[in-house]
């Protein structure tokens, strides 16, 4: 189910879009691919860079009666929290939960849950740090995301030079 406030590049491919069910003030990078065949459901405020990849499904190689893998998938289903970015080409794995405003770093292979506020990049993807989980949770409960400010036409046009610490 799609709503309100969502923005999905053209060159996104959705499959099984009956499964996918996606929160407002999304935005769905280029070429970004995501197979819902066993059930995706992406949060509000959520950002997918380029070239994400989300699948849902699996081949049955492990019960099966023929080689490489059965003729049957195994569905398990993706959830992923609301303010989660997830950057250029990372890939989700099917059964994966990743929590609110968590960070999948580019190129990251996610075949595990990431906690709410967790940053994750490697292959497969590994915790390398953490936000504050009260400030995630705030934020999310007073709906403050990236796309709903700048649909609103507030996006910052400042350069901010300090570094921040992520941690």
């Amino acid at each position: 189910m799609l709503r309100q406030s969502i923005k999905c590049h053209r060159r996104a491919r959705l499959f099984n879009r009956d499964r996918l069910s996606v929160g407002s003030h999304v935005y769905i990078g280029p070429d970004c691919m995501i197979n819902a065949q066993g059930g995706v459901e992406i949060g509000d405020g959520t950002i997918f860079g380029p070239e994400v990849v989300v699948l849902s499904s699996t081949h049955d190689y492990r019960l099966g009666d023929l080689l490489p893998y059965d003729r049957f998938d195994r569905q398990k289903p993706v959830m992923i929290g609301r303010g989660v970015w997830i950057g250029y080409r990372a890939m989700i794995s099917p059964g994966v939960k990743i929590g609110d405003g968590a960070i999948v770093a580019m190129g990251a292979v996610v075949t595990k849950d990431v906690p709410d506020g967790g940053i994750v990049g490697g292959n497969p993807a590994k915790l390398i740090a953490e936000r504050d989980k009260a400030k995630i949770a705030a934020l999310v409960d007073q709906g403050d995301y990236f796309h709903k400010a700048y649909e609103a036409g507030n996006r910052p046009r400042v350069l901010i030079e300090e570094d921040h610490d992520v941690a």
